[in-house]
């Protein structure tokens, strides 16, 4: 298995991403970025989180826990397992309109390929 920050590097080339773009985009300064790619700090479990979605992939993919890129998710499976997508809608609906587009926007955001 690869080593979390030789995966870290690879992710961020594969992107087209300089450590610059990811370190802003987790909020933290570029050498601070830079020692977990170098692996002078290990990367707190947020930001695994953080890169997992700015890449599309697993947080065992960002690990190097796994070989698969993709994560495998049947998003209706998911609301007819716990709570039925008429709830949703529900609740939805009953948003006010500013918060409704927020949850659109992010649930876009969560399901883009």
């Amino acid at each position: 298995m690869e080593r979390v920050s030789i995966r870290l590097k690879n992710l961020r080339q594969d992107h087209d991403f300089t450590q610059k773009q990811v370190a802003t985009y987790l909020g933290i300064p570029q050498q601070t970025y830079s020692n977990y790619e170098r692996a002078i700090r290990e990367i707190p479990s947020h930001f695994v989180v953080r890169l997992a979605a700015l890449y599309h992939v697993s947080t065992d993919y960002v690990l190097g826990l796994t070989g698969e890129h993709n994560i495998p998710y049947d998003l209706e499976a998911a609301f007819t397992a716990d709570i039925p997508l008429k709830s949703v809608l529900i609740h939805l609906y009953k948003l006010e309109p500013q918060h409704r587009i927020q949850f659109l926007r992010f649930l876009f955001y969560l399901t883009r390929k």
